[in-house]
Order: C-alpha cells, then sequence, then structure tokens
C-alpha cells in the first residue's frame, strides 16, 4: 500500500531497516525523516524489481529462441538484482545520499548515456 508511513506516523517507527516491498509505501516526508534519523531504506525500486527483472529475462531468452532453466533464470535474476543494489549502494555513499536518491541519479544518468550513444543529444 502507498504512503502507510506518512509525516504524522514516522515518529513510531522504531526500524533500523526498512525494505519496501510495496511501491511507495512511505511517503517523500517521511522517506526523508526517516533518511535523516539514519534509517537505511531499501527502495521499492531495488526491493520490488524481481519479477520485472525475471519477466525480462524470461523475454529476452525467448526472442532469441532459447530455454534456460528455472535455476538458471533465478540465477540471471540475482546476478542483475545484487548488481543493481551494489551500483545503487556505491553511488549512495560516494554521494552521501539516500538509496532512492541515488537509484533515481543512477537511472537518469544512464537514460542520457544512453541517448548520448544513440546520438539523441
Amino acid at each position: 500500500m502507498e504512503n502507510v508511513i506518512t509525516e504524522s506516523n514516522v515518529a513510531s517507527v522504531k526500524a533500523k531497516l526498512i525494505v519496501e516491498g510495496a511501491n511507495a509505501p512511505l511517503s517523500k516526508e517521511a522517506h526523508s525523516i526517516l533518511y535523516n534519523k539514519g534509517v537505511y531504506v531499501v527502495p521499492d525500486i531495488l526491493a520490488n524489481a524481481g519479477g520485472v527483472v525475471a519477466s525480462y529475462e524470461e523475454w529476452r531468452v525467448g526472442k532469441a529462441g532459447l530455454l534456460i532453466t528455472e535455476k538458471e533464470t533465478l540465477n540471471d535474476v540475482e546476478k542483475t538484482l545484487m548488481k543493481a543494489f551494489e551500483d545503487v549502494l556505491s553511488f549512495s555513499n560516494s554521494h552521501k545520499t539516500s538509496l532512492r536518491n541515488a537509484a533515481y541519479a543512477l537511472a537518469a544518468r544512464r537514460i542520457v548515456d544512453t541517448m548520448n550513444v544513440r546520438g539523441w543529444i
């Protein structure tokens, strides 16, 4: 559910770690308050991406006319998600920002880089 933790109830949160399993369960204000309190929030874009990555992997493999096992698919998904998390964590640490802001910044950078490579900008 969206906005389960908001500015009005964030003070009652005692967690040191929040892993967002839903889309946008924290309001923008709550996220900011928790970040400033040192609460580690793994954003939905990372924590909730496994199904999307698996679907893409199945589509990509099927488009190539290949067959892979469920175990191979899960290994590929794990590699993709671990790499994404490592990239976001590294950016977050080096830029002193939240994981959410790091994920958005990396996504924006990758879009611009791709547009440059394709000669669109």
